[in-house]
């Protein structure tokens, strides 16, 4: 689909997307529990 070279860079920034959204709703979970 990609070319070779744009598919490392890709991955490595939507393995970071995915980390960064699963922390942000771990996080907001957290906050929504403790606040009820």
């Amino acid at each position: 689909m990609f070319p070779y070279c744009f598919d490392a860079p890709a991955g490595a920034v939507l393995e970071l997307f995915m980390m960064m959204a699963t922390v942000i709703v771990w996080f907001t979970s957290l906050l929504s529990c403790s606040r009820c």
